[in-house]
């Protein structure tokens, strides 16, 4: 298997998902999800649990990328975060801001999550969707000069979004096929930067719109940023260490995403 053609041995990874302990962790992740779903703190507060997955999502993975935040002082930041533009700010913090207005992005191209009504989603294109995330999170380090503006939302290798689009075609669980995505980016990056961090944000896009975890809440990000295993793995060009290591990071995500879900509902949130 190989980064330029990650799907021609779609046999490989077809005996990979079905070897007992994938298997078995891969129901196991159907299971919590399902659980996640239907947890009685999303009924009437999805909307603001969403939205504190965003903010966290992005603290855990600005940590991943060596640039700690003060949770609580992200969450401030980004109220009337159209109005801060304060290059005096933290690097750190305007790093996980930018982070987080990419996941804010994408958070409002989903469906709701429960509604009485009938609902018509008219889903983005792949490429449509990856260039406004590179350009939410690249928009600042252009106009400051610290990247090329060429490069901006523009992929320097189109061959690499093509093969996004067969990952999320493909008949591949979707827990797999977002591990993938992530994988894709370190071994062959779409834009000049910020190819992984796009990565993980579409990754939590394609789970939402493929309605295998609808929420949007999963802290994938909390647990990516606590496992060696992941870190270890995930520039091997073989991806199926880290996959193995992704799907336990998203199963271990469950369990801390049904107690933030309990903290929005009780309006409490952790610093």
């Amino acid at each position: 298997m190989t980064a330029s053609q990650p799907l021609d041995a779609s046999d490989l990874l077809g005996e990979f998902v079905n070897t007992p302990d994938m298997h078995a962790l891969l129901g196991r992740i159907d299971s919590s999800v399902v659980e996640l779903r239907f947890a009685e703190g999303l009924r009437r507060n999805w909307l603001a649990a969403r939205a504190e997955a965003s903010i966290q999502l992005a603290h855990y993975e600005s940590t991943i990328d060596g640039a700690r935040t003060d949770l609580a002082e992200l969450r401030l930041a980004t109220v009337g975060h159209e109005n801060k533009g304060d290059e005096r700010a933290d690097p750190s913090l305007l790093q996980a801001l930018d982070y987080w207005k990419a996941h804010h992005w994408t958070e409002r191209t989903w469906p709701p999550l429960n509604t009485r009504g009938p609902i018509r989603v008219v889903e983005k294109p792949i490429p449509t969707v990856l260039g406004q995330v590179h350009k939410i999170l690249t928009s600042r380090l252009s106009s400051q000069g610290l990247i090329s503006e060429g490069g901006v939302a523009i992929p320097s290798d189109p061959g690499a979004v093509q093969a996004v689009n067969m990952i999320v075609a493909s008949s591949l669980p979707a827990p797999i096929r977002a591990g993938l995505i992530i994988w894709l980016a370190g071994q062959r990056p779409v834009f000049e930067s910020h190819s992984v961090q796009v990565a993980r944000t579409f990754a939590r896009h394609h789970l939402v719109i493929s309605g295998f975890e609808p929420t949007g809440t999963l802290l994938i990000g909390l647990e990516l940023a606590r496992s060696e295993e992941a870190l270890i793995s995930f520039g091997n060009p073989d991806p199926r260490p880290w996959l193995r290591a992704y799907c336990r990071a998203m199963e271990s995500a469950v369990a801390p995403t049904l107690e933030m879900i309990r903290h929005v509902q009780a309006g409490k949130l952790p610093d």
